[in-house]
């Protein structure tokens, strides 16, 4: 078993799937036609990030270009601290 930790002011996220694939009229959309949210579980950290922790819920940026790489049989995501545009916290 691999684990990954990342180096510096990166991060390990999981990113969130689309809720639906249904659009507002109950069409189908295929998944290549979806607009993906850049939103993402914080899986690990590398030691330079202190903004956000372990189990958080970020948005990332549009203009992002994140490693995607293969972990615990998942695709994941690395991505760089100043790619994060907010923490999602729910109230």
């Amino acid at each position: 078993m691999e684990k990954i930790i990342p180096t510096g002011e990166r991060l390990l996220v999981k990113q969130v799937e689309a809720k639906s694939t249904y659009g507002e009229s109950a069409i189908f959309i295929p998944e290549a036609q979806q607009i993906k949210e850049r939103k993402a579980l914080v899986i690990a950290v590398g030691k330079n990030v202190t903004e956000v922790t372990k189990g958080d819920v970020i948005r990332y940026s549009d203009f992002a270009s994140p490693v995607e790489m293969e972990h615990e049989g998942a695709q994941h995501l690395l991505l760089r601290k100043e790619d994060i545009l907010a923490v999602i916290v729910t109230i």
